[in-house]
């Protein structure tokens, strides 16, 4: 999608025919930042047999790497939405961390059909190492890209991870910033 046919694309999700759709993939494909309404969200959300759901870009561009921007949605919104689907992908989506927090507290409450979450967060130190692993262990696929985190919170992060119940069969992380 780009910053104009986005706007339109809830209309388009109320079509009766796509009321079936099990998958759906929205990509970025302007090189910037690509911001993602409420109603936009809203519309995914009645598509009652939707079970999947991308929401991040189609990669880098020669100036930049483009980005979906959800930051300015209601953190239970996108709970609500991800609490009901089987898959999720907001790699670059610029989730901040009153969001993420709403994702994870669903996902660890057992209130969820979701089994796959791919995330790209810029910073967790705000965020409680408890409630990560919690949600990472009620899942079954876990993709997590670029996290700064202290090395003594990796250490809790791959120390609770896969303890207990753990559902977790791939966990994915890749470009994590380690510090002191």
């Amino acid at each position: 999608v780009n910053r104009e046919n986005i706007l339109i694309l809830p209309k388009r999700l109320q079509n009766r025919r796509l009321q079936a759709v099990r998958e759906l993939r929205v990509k970025s494909v302007w090189n910037g930042e690509l911001e993602v309404s409420e109603e936009l969200m809203e519309a995914v959300a009645r598509l009652k047999g939707l079970k999947v759901v991308g929401m991040s870009t189609v990669g880098m561009s020669t100036v930049g790497m483009s980005t979906t921007n959800l930051s300015s949605l209601d953190p239970g919104l996108l709970a609500r939405l991800v609490a009901s689907l089987e898959e999720v992908d907001m790699s670059y989506t610029l989730l901040i961390g009153q969001q993420l927090k709403a994702i994870l507290t669903v996902i660890s409450s057992g209130d969820s059909r979701l089994k796959k979450l791919s995330i790209s967060v810029d910073n967790l130190s705000t965020l409680d190492l408890g409630l990560l692993t919690s949600a990472v262990n009620r899942l079954e696929e876990v993709f997590l890209w670029g996290l700064d985190l202290t090395v003594k919170q990796w250490e809790e992060v791959i120390t609770a991870i896969g303890e207990g119940d753990s559902r977790l069969k791939k966990f994915n992380i890749e470009n994590i910033n380690l510090s002191e």
